[in-house]
């Protein structure tokens, strides 16, 4: 009866834990960008830093969870405890590995809120293109990448569209060089 006990209120503390992280850390993201954004009328460009901040956040809860099971494991012995943490395992994995995908994101403050691109394909990127005139205030860019079938697409404020073309020529200087 403890032993079964144990493995349910051990389920119940982890369970309750990851969820309260995964709410906690898309808030803070939240507050993160509304404070980027917030205060300035001029078009952001966003580095890492505040994914590296989730990224890493992710990668000590990770190790945490990974070292409590493996002490409830040598404690216990039970394979039904050893296939969760298995399973949670490959669920941070997953996430902490998603969390390295998106680097560089453009964000506008009025108008679509931004262009996010695998930091894997800036450096393959073969052209962009500012496409016609998609409204009577926007403008649409595709970003073509090697291999790929369809462009990435973004639409931004017309007014807009000479400092968001300095920052796309300012990214792909920068990956190529």
């Amino acid at each position: 009866m403890q032993f079964y006990l144990l493995e349910e209120v051990t389920s119940l503390i982890v369970f309750l834990g990851v969820s309260a992280l995964i709410v906690g850390l898309f808030i803070l993201r939240e507050n993160l960008l509304k404070k980027k954004l917030g205060g300035s009328v001029r078009v952001i460009k966003l580095t890492s830093r505040n994914l590296k901040l989730t990224k890493t956040a992710l990668l000590i809860v990770f190790i945490i969870i990974f070292s409590a099971s493996v002490i409830t494991l040598i404690f216990i012995g039970d394979r039904e405890l050893f296939i969760r943490f298995v399973g949670q395992c490959i669920f941070w994995g997953a996430l902490y590995y998603s969390g390295s995908l998106y680097s560089k994101m453009l964000f506008c403050k009025d108008g679509f809120a931004g262009a996010g691109i695998p930091k894997t394909y800036w450096h393959e990127v073969k052209g962009v293109i500012w496409d016609r005139d998609i409204g009577q205030s926007e403008w649409g860019v595709k970003i073509f990448i090697h291999g790929m079938k369809k462009p990435y697409r973004a639409c931004f404020r017309r007014d807009k569209k000479e400092e968001i073309e300095n920052i796309i020529d300012e990214f792909l200087h920068t990956s190529k060089s």
